[in-house]
Order: structure tokens, then sequence, then C-alpha cells
């Protein structure tokens, strides 16, 4: 499976900042999005696709920020999606997690595969930073 990546673009006349990739080039140090233009690697911040979908079926990338509830107890958590190497978080193996949602396994694997969340996108970290911030 090929991964999918969105961009923000970074600078400051950017109508639509949160754009969809078509094409990377490394050799050139660009991104196209899909409508063709092409920005500079340092002009834009890549996010890859998780490859899963919230409550709604929107797409989630890493650096949204998602609202979590607990179908059983009803308590919530938001939290940002990563991706990295977190022995503490996610084991010995690259992975998506969310650290703010607390789980002795990978919290990707907790919160999609036992079926006890519902997971809504509320935000992106580049555009709704303010929304981690409340929520700590």
């Amino acid at each position: 499976m090929m991964p999918k990546f969105r961009a923000f673009i970074k600078l400051e006349n950017a109508v639509n900042p949160m754009q969809t990739v078509a094409k990377i080039n490394f050799e050139k140090e660009s991104v196209t999005i899909e409508q063709g233009l092409v920005f500079k690697f340092n002009d834009v911040e890549l996010m890859q696709s998780t490859g899963l979908k919230d409550k709604n079926g929107v797409k989630i990338f890493e650096g949204d920020i998602l609202k979590i509830i607990n179908l059983e107890y009803g308590e919530e958590t938001f939290g940002q999606v990563v991706w990295g190497l977190n022995y503490q978080l996610c084991g010995n193996y690259p992975a998506f997690f969310v650290p703010e949602f607390e789980s002795e396994m990978n919290s990707f694997a907790e919160i999609f595969d036992t079926g006890n969340y519902l997971v809504e996108i509320i935000g992106n970290i580049h555009q709704d930073p303010e929304l981690l911030e409340v929520t700590k």
C-alpha cells in the first residue's frame, strides 16, 4: 500500500493551508499538491495518513487532534496523533500513537481494535493548537 500524505502549507498567504499531496519529489525536495502547485520541503509540513477514519468517515492523519470517548465509562481524552518510535507508548517499533491516551499497549491498537472507543477529529495541531492547551 502506498502511504498517503497531506501537507500543511506554512506560507502566510496560503488561502487553504491544508492540502492533499499528489507527489513527493525527493531529488528536487518538493511537494506537488492535487491542484498542481509545487512547494519546497521547507514550505510544508507533511503528515502521513494512518489509514483509519473517525466516526464521521474522515481520514485520520498525523497531527490531527482527536476526541476519544470511552463508550463504557463516558470518559473523554483529547490528544494529537503522532508517528514515531516511543518505547514507553508503543513498544519497540515505529507506530502511530496518541501520547495523551494512557494505555498498556499501543494507544492506536487499543482505541481502534477493542471497539470500546468512539473517535472524532476535532482539529489539527497546525491550525488548532489551542485545542490541546485547553485539555491540559
